[in-house]
C-alpha cells in the first residue's frame, strides 16, 4: 500500500501519495532508500519547493534558494555517505552534514514564519517534521559501527546487518 502524506499549500490540506521506495526486506539495510531518515527527507522536497514559490518575489532570490538547497542537502548527504558507510567516520561525517541541513531549514522555516511569508500552520508542520529528522540524523550516527564490526557468520556477502537499536527501519528515540 503506498503510504500516503499530507501536504497543506496555502493553509489548506491536500493529502497526496508520498514518493514510492522499493520495499526493503526486514532488518536489513542495503541500500539508502531503506533509511527512514531519507525518506522523510525526500518526502519534504516537494513541499518545501511549494512554499517557496508562494514567498514575495524578492526573497526568491535569497530565503527560497537558501531552503531549496537546505531541503535537498538532507537526502544528498544521507544517500552520499551511506557509499562511505565503510568507516564509520566517513559515515558520520556526511550524517553531520545533514543534520546541519536540517537545523538550517528549521531556522529558516522560523524566519519564514516570523515574516508572515506563509501560515503558521503550515510552517509549523515543517518544523515538526524537520526535527524529527534531525533527532533520527543524530540517533543514527550515535549507533553507527563499521560494517567489518557488525557482520556475522550469518550474514550473507556483503550484507549489512543493523545494530539491535535500529528496529524495523525505525531508530529508537
Amino acid at each position: 500500500m503506498a503510504e500516503r502524506m499530507v501536504m497543506v499549500v496555502g493553509g489548506q490540506k491536500r493529502e497526496e501519495s508520498a514518493p514510492r521506495l522499493p520495499e526493503r526486506p526486514a532488518g536489513r539495510i542495503r541500500t539508502f532508500e531503506d533509511l527512514e531518515i531519507f525518506r522523510r527527507a525526500m518526502a519534504l522536497v516537494r513541499p518545501i519547493d511549494e512554499l517557496v514559490k508562494r514567498f514575495p518575489a524578492h526573497e526568491h532570490v535569497d530565503l527560497a534558494q537558501q531552503m531549496r538547497r537546505a531541503s535537498k542537502s538532507i537526502p544528498t548527504n544521507i544517500a552520499e555517505g551511506f557509499s562511505r558507510r565503510l568507516t564509520a567516520r566517513d559515515f558520520k561525517l556526511y550524517l553531520a552534514h545533514a543534520l546541519g541541513s536540517a537545523n538550517e531549514m528549521v531556522v529558516h522555516l522560523m524566519i519564514a514564519s516570523e515574516l508572515r511569508y506563509a501560515p503558521a500552520s503550515d510552517i509549523d508542520l515543517l518544523i515538526d517534521e524537520y526535527r524529527i529528522i534531525a533527532r533520527q540524523t543524530a540517533r543514527l550516527a550515535q549507533v553507527w559501527r563499521d560494517p567489518r564490526e557488525r557482520e556475522t557468520k550469518t550474514s550473507e556477502p556483503g550484507t549489512i546487518r543493523p545494530q539491535t537499536t535500529i528496529a524495523n527501519n525505525r531508530l529508537t528515540e
